[in-house]
């Protein structure tokens, strides 16, 4: 799959229709982080959530409370500014409305995946945008994934290269969830973005040397979600595996399977999915100790 550019500095990226100030803010620490947010006079969070914001570079970060009223992920939207990159996430109601609150969320990052996932409460079950790719320096993409718990999540996919925190909040009236990220000495190394394709995204293993067991992940969109793994060595077909990624098939659905033992030495790794009857999916090259 291959995103257009957006331009830069200080421009908002709508996908889906433009949304009302933002009123109002909550957030909440979880795993023993510190996390909070400033509201400027007219109501908007500040950019970057203001320097005393506290933001987190790993773990988890319980965000909104209660029970919403949103049930569909609307628009995603990106801006920069100095210091951080922002992220709004929009959200309507059953009847097509404008949110007034998202119930409890989770946002986490794990830095050795180069991911900050946005997990939604259980009551919201659609969405409008399934992938938004990004102009900034420090986000590639979005990804909005059904996960293998059969719930709606959207991962942001890091930009490599750079370590990061981040800050995360929700506002009210309307709904939004707003994440900042900003770039920090130190930490892990993030990993350079997965490999892409229409129907697949490959965010483990990487080409290179590797050790089993040999973990396969990412996301698909098949037909009924069906994912094909390969595994050769000196051109023999090793073993070959058949998964199931979440959801349905029309967005992104998760997909994971362990490789335990196996050839040392030169490998080759195809993971591919069945669209229209044709299957086409991704092969790197591994060097198994």
């Amino acid at each position: 799959m291959r995103f257009p550019a957006a331009a830069c500095l200080a421009m908002l990226v709508f996908i889906s229709a433009c949304t009302a100030p933002d009123t109002g803010a909550t957030s909440t620490a979880g795993q023993g982080a510190t996390t909070s947010t400033s509201v400027d006079p007219s109501g908007l969070i500040a950019p970057c959530l203001v320097e005393s914001a506290g933001f987190v570079d790993a773990g988890a970060v319980i965000i909104g409370d209660g029970i919403g009223d949103a049930t569909t992920l609307e628009t995603i939207r990106w801006e920069t500014h100095p210091g951080c990159d922002r992220v709004e996430f929009g959200f309507l109601t059953r009847s097509g409305a404008p949110a007034s609150a998202i119930g409890t969320s989770v946002a986490t990052l794990t830095p050795e995946a180069g991911v900050i996932r946005i997990q939604y409460p259980e009551t919201v079950v659609s969405t409008g945008p399934n992938d938004v790719a990004f102009d900034t320096a420090l986000i590639s993409a979005a990804y909005v994934v059904w996960t293998r718990e059969g719930r709606l999540a959207t991962d942001l996919h890091l930009a490599g290269s750079q370590n990061v925190a981040f800050a995360a909040a929700t506002t009210t009236s309307p709904a939004r969830s707003i994440v900042d990220i900003r770039p920090i000495e130190g930490g892990d190394t993030v990993p350079m973005p997965p490999t892409v394709t229409d129907s697949l995204v490959l965010l483990t293993p990487t080409s290179g040397p590797a050790t089993y067991p040999i973990r396969i992940t990412g996301y698909a969109k098949a037909r009924d979600g069906e994912v094909v793994i390969r595994y050769t060595a000196s051109g023999e077909v090793i073993e070959e595996r058949r998964t199931v990624a979440a959801g349905d098939g029309s967005s992104w659905g998760e997909f994971s399977i362990v490789i335990d033992d196996g050839p040392s030495g030169a490998t080759v790794l195809y993971v591919g999915t069945v669209v229209a009857d044709t299957e086409r999916g991704i092969t790197i090259d591994l060097e198994l100790a």
